[in-house]
């Protein structure tokens, strides 16, 4: 009996910080009578927010929204918040707000275009990072997340392009973010059966950041897929080096080493992984490790 081999690509696309920064500085000018009370509400909402006090940085942008206080900008940073606080609904209110005093921000909407992201409303996301990039064509936050976007739309054609472009117009971001986005890029190239650029992809993430345990799972994903399992254990192994609590790196390892007739290999990692999974309250994906389990076993006392 043969035990089908799981492996799940690793899909979780990361947006990029610059997405969530705050904005410092009111939108507009404020009577110079009221500069004190200012002090003392709106700027006392990015301090908080600076502090990741975001209990406090909510009620202090309220109050300066309730009392007219740069509203615009008011709104814009307690969108920040919700998007902190995970109320992607409420960003996008606030956000929508917040143009309504200065339609031509684009850091409005580069978060409502978060906002959208978030909430699966994608054709929603990519119309505001589309506003964002007719003001300035070369905003790679903006095109890299509407290329994450376009691939959850299915649209990997158009995500590659996008990726491709936020890395020509910004290659001096650190290495760690360029990784991210060969990350998402082979992915799709991956999705487009297109292997070998996907490995491509995936080794350049590496050479980028060494400890990008994502890109070597993946990477893992592809050698098994083309039937180089030695790169792909390999792989794996550099998985669990870097993350000691990666079930699906386990569990993949194990299901190889359980084809390629390393039995007490296979159920050491499998029984890792199921260890994980319960770590992890993932009780269905425990559950699932565990049938397998009980399967090679059987198998093993019935040669036996």
């Amino acid at each position: 009996m043969q035990v089908a081999l799981a492996i799940a690509l690793a899909l979780v696309l990361g947006l990029p910080a610059p997405a969530l920064a705050l904005s410092l500085s009111g939108l507009e000018q404020s009577p110079a009578q009221v500069e004190n009370h200012i002090d003392s509400v709106f700027h006392q909402g990015v301090s908080a927010f600076q502090k990741q006090d975001y209990a406090q940085a909510l009620q202090a942008f309220t109050q300066a929204i309730e009392q007219q206080i740069r509203p615009g900008a008011a709104y814009g940073n307690r969108c920040l918040v919700y998007l902190q606080l995970n109320d992607a609904l409420k960003a996008i209110a606030d956000c929508t707000q917040s143009l309504h005093y200065h339609p031509n921000h684009s850091e409005a909407y580069l978060n409502r275009g978060l906002a959208h992201y978030r909430l699966a409303q994608y054709a929603d996301a990519i119309a505001d990072y589309d506003h964002v990039l007719q003001g300035n064509p070369r905003d790679y936050r903006a095109l890299y997340n509407r290329g994450l976007a376009h691939a959850s739309m299915g649209n990997y054609g158009e995500a590659i392009a996008d990726y491709d472009q936020s890395i020509i117009v910004r290659p001096d971001l650190p290495a760690v973010q360029i990784a991210a986005i060969y990350d998402d890029r082979g992915v799709a190239h991956l999705s487009l059966g297109k292997p070998e650029q996907a490995m491509a992809d995936f080794t350049q993430a590496i050479a980028l950041d060494g400890l990008d345990t994502r890109a070597y799972f993946n990477r893992a994903c592809v050698c098994h897929q083309m039937g180089h399992e030695h790169a792909a254990l390999r792989d794996f192994d550099q998985v669990i080096a870097l993350n000691a609590h990666h079930a699906e790196a386990y569990f993949n390892r194990g299901v190889i080493h359980y084809q390629e007739g390393r039995i007490s290999a296979a159920l050491t990692d499998l029984h890792r992984a199921a260890h994980c999974f319960s770590q992890q309250d993932n009780w269905a994906a425990y559950d699932q490790v565990m049938k397998i389990v009980a399967q090679i076993q059987l198998e093993q006392s019935t040669i036996g």
